[in-house]
């Protein structure tokens, strides 16, 4: 990527009948990324911030706008951008190019927030997005059904501490769009589903699920598409870790899970299908979480961005099977976890490559951007609804 090509750019127009909130890129806050001195990127310039809640947002409109998640991207057909970062609501940037985007208030995909676990449409979170010719889109979601929500024996959030956490559910869904990633629409369950964990869910067995699916990359050596989803918890025989999944096309139905020796394995749904308690459904091919996948063509594989206890860390793949001893980026700080004196929390790294001749962004060069989700400290505290999208240039050592 050209970063001169990629200097602050006032957007002049609002697009008053989507619902755009017009931003430019600027100067991020006096808090900035420290990277360690080995680190397997080096700085080539500023923190920009592409989006502040507290300036950018639709919540003028009714609608919880924070970022939540990795910035992932695509090119229309038409020739805009779709830029995301994981939002509750489902909302989306757009623009000419992924340096100069607007918010747009109009949700991509309605929540329904069903009170029934079996829907499988609860609390939903586009994570991945991918188009062959920008007008059919696929996108994968992280979805969560919150059992504190419906009473009875789940403790209230803020009662307690993180002990609402115990009626946590996680699976991983998926939808569908024709016009160009505009509108997304769902089959009724089970057909939604994505992947789950073989069981239903009950009150207090923990924070468990499969769940935050990366970004959807294509396989240059085999022409195969490929997610990775996070099981968050050991249950069983199932051991946790990011899993992954293969298809030979956009069609969802159609991908299997590595078992270990080969993609054979397949998500079940609980509630129509006898339920497996404790059953290993995938093979994890690294007990980290991982935030974000891309292809490097710098180096000729996938490189990955997770963390690891409380440092960011960089990992290599040449197949997303195999993955290489972690490489520590940088040190973060968990927003559950944040201190007063602490730095500013930061999560959900991503590189995005604003140069990439790939419609999808999923690959890099030697020099991208490196996204990141920050809760910025204002007199000493923080605010969980007040959250910005900001970026930084990077190159690869």
């Amino acid at each position: 990527m050209d970063w001169r090509r990629a200097a602050p750019v006032l957007l002049a127009a609002v697009l008053v009948a989507a619902g755009a909130r017009a931003q430019s890129l600027r100067p991020a806050a006096p808090e900035t990324i420290t990277l360690y001195p080995d680190a397997p990127l080096r700085l080539g310039g500023p923190v920009q911030t592409v989006f502040d809640s507290r300036h950018d947002s639709c919540r003028a409109r009714g609608l919880r706008d924070v970022p939540d998640g990795a910035a992932i991207a695509f090119r229309r057909a038409d020739g805009r951008v779709v830029l995301m970062a994981g939002n509750s609501t489902n909302l989306a940037f757009e623009g000419d190019s992924p340096d100069a985007v607007e918010r747009v208030c109009r949700p991509l995909l309605p929540v329904a927030r069903d009170p029934d676990p079996a829907s499988y449409d609860n609390w939903q979170w586009i994570r991945a997005l991918y188009s062959e010719d920008g007008r059919h889109v696929l996108a994968l979601i992280h979805n969560e059904y919150h059992g504190w929500e419906q009473g009875g024996v789940c403790p209230a959030p803020g009662r307690g501490g993180r002990a609402h956490l115990q009626c946590w559910w996680a699976s991983a869904t998926w939808a569908w769009s024709d016009d160009g990633g505009l509108t997304f629409r769902q089959h009724p369950a089970p057909r939604n589903l994505f992947a789950a964990l073989p069981q239903r869910y009950r009150p207090l067995n923990g924070r468990i699920g499969i769940a935050s699916p990366t970004q959807i990359v294509r396989n240059p050596r085999d022409g195969r598409y490929y997610t990775l989803v996070g099981v968050k918890a050991a249950v069983g025989s199932q051991a946790k870790g990011m899993c992954v999944l293969r298809g030979k096309n956009l069609d969802p139905s159609t991908w299997r899970a590595w078992d270990g020796k080969g993609f054979d394995a397949r998500f079940t749904d609980p509630y129509t299908q006898p339920e497996r308690p404790g059953t290993r459904v995938c093979a994890t091919v690294t007990p980290l979480d991982l935030w974000s996948v891309v292809y490097s063509t710098h180096h000729g594989e996938f490189v990955a961005l997770g963390q690891q206890r409380e440092d960011v860390v960089l990992l290599r793949s040449p197949d997303l099977l195999h993955w290489s001893r972690p490489e520590r980026v940088a040190p973060f700080v968990r927003h559950a976890q944040w201190r007063p004196g602490d730095p500013a929390p930061t999560s959900y790294y991503a590189f995005l490559d604003t140069d990439s001749p790939a419609r999808n962004f999923d690959t890099v060069d030697a020099r991208t951007w490196l996204y990141f989700v920050r809760w910025p400290v204002r007199d000493g505290r923080i605010d969980n609804g007040v959250r910005e999208l900001v970026r930084v240039p990077v190159a690869f050592r």
